[in-house]
């Protein structure tokens, strides 16, 4: 069985989901490290970039719709 575009915007919005929780995991897992700063910036940029891509797809998904 194939997805709608409705469902594949829905999983889409699953995974950003748990990408924010998975930065919010990561900025707690690595606080009292000596360069949390750093690590858990570029980390939090990274996740970030990917649910930017995800809205972006999400988005473009709901147009065809």
């Amino acid at each position: 069985m194939q997805l709608t575009n409705a469902q594949r915007a829905d999983k889409l919005r699953e995974a950003i989901a748990l990408l924010m929780d998975v930065d919010a995991l990561q900025q707690t897992a690595i606080a009292d490290m000596d360069d949390y700063d750093n690590v858990s910036y570029e980390l939090h940029n990274e996740i970030d970039n990917i649910i930017d891509t995800l809205e972006e797809t999400v988005a473009e998904l709901e147009a065809e719709a």
